[in-house]
Formats: structure tokens, sequence, C-alpha cells
């Protein structure tokens, strides 16, 4: 298990089995044979440097994205090692890990989501409606950290069904994984819609299964 931490000093998670994890162990993506670190959704996240810290050039044309990996098995997060003192700042780079922990509030989720033909608008009094071509689910949604809830109203009550772990929240794009038990499912993301004049959803569509 290998230690990784901020530029700056904060403990930001661990390495093991060649997968990344946050600290509270949550799948952040993997490392490849090169020590090259590659996102959840196969985006590309840095390079190793120095063993314990992912730094990213600035300025740099990014490789083409990886085809994403089956998560493992959630890791049992170890017990968190002390903070190190901050490094002076290295010219050219950027810290990978900074916005990648970053966890989305409930008001940034709060809106008209889509992927393929699929859609999903979150609202703010904590329901949602699910659209798949003419069929409507309606629900309500919760957030409790990385966990996102979506439970339907089905038969008088709502369903009792796993959450969704938030890999990465970009502002507009959540990249999720249902945590179903009966079978290990990929990453997915959601990308923001913008309305159009007729309050229909206008985004290209992204690749990827809607569990539900």
């Amino acid at each position: 298990m290998t230690p990784i931490f901020l530029w700056r000093g904060q403990y930001a998670g661990f390495i093991v089995n060649d997968h990344l994890f946050a600290p509270d162990g949550r799948y952040l993506g993997w490392i490849d044979a090169r020590a090259k670190l590659w996102k959840a959704n196969g985006a590309f996240l840095g390079e190793l440097v120095d063993h314990h810290y992912i730094l990213r050039r600035a300025n740099w044309t990014l490789p083409v994205r990886q085809t994403p990996r089956v998560p493992p098995v959630p890791a049992q997060p170890p017990m968190p090692p002390r903070d190190r003192l901050a490094k002076l700042p290295r010219p050219g780079w950027v810290d990978a890990l900074e916005d990648l922990l970053r966890l989305p509030t409930p008001e940034e989720l709060i809106g008209l989501w889509r992927y393929n033909d699929e859609r999903i608008e979150i609202k703010a009094d904590g329901e949602f409606i699910w659209t798949l071509t003419t069929h409507e689910s309606v629900g309500q949604w919760e957030l409790r950290g990385p966990l996102l809830f979506l439970r339907r109203w089905l038969g008088g009550e709502f369903e009792v069904a796993p959450a969704y772990r938030i890999l990465d929240f970009s502002g507009d794009e959540l990249l999720l994984r249902w945590l179903t038990t009966d079978r290990r499912m990929g990453p997915f993301a959601l990308r923001r819609v913008e309305r159009a004049a007729d309050g229909s959803g206008i985004l290209n569509s992204h690749p990827g299964p809607l569990a539900g």
C-alpha cells in the first residue's frame, strides 16, 4: 500500500494493487506500468512523482482516454498517516488530485442531466424525474457524502435500491457507479443538459448504461 499526498502536504488517498483510492476507500482510478495514472472514466489523471504525489503538466496535450476498467472490490481504508510538509511549487505542474477529490454539494446536483436516451431531472425539493423515451419514473433523491440515492416511487412506497457512488464531479459531468451486489458495474457519466427554448434538454450523449 502506497500513501498518496497532495503537493501541499495533506493526505489524499492510497494505491493498492495498482488501483487508486480516496482516503474513504472510494475508487478513483488506476496506475499503469509507466507510473501514469488514469481516472475511473479512463481520462488521464497525472504521473506518480516522488513515489507519493500525483502531478500533471500544465498546458500539455492530454493522452488519449483509455477504456474504463471495471472497478475493483472497494478497499478497506488504512489508518490515515500524518500530513507531510508542503513542498515548494513545481513550475509547469499542477496537483492532479486537488479537483478530483472534491465532491458535489446538493445544490450543485440540481438541474437536468442526461446520457444516451435517459434523462434525469434533480429538483431542489428532493424529487427526481427519470425519463426514458416515453416512460417516466418519479422518486426522491438524497446525497450522503460520496453516495447518491435515487429511490423511485413504486406501488405506494419508495423502493429500496443500492446507492450510486460518486467517482468524479467536474460541474458539468458526474461520474457514477451503481453499487449493486449481484454484478460488478463499470462507471458511467451523466452530463448536465442545457435547456432549449422549448424546455427540452439538448446535449451530446455519453456512452454507458444507467442502472436503475
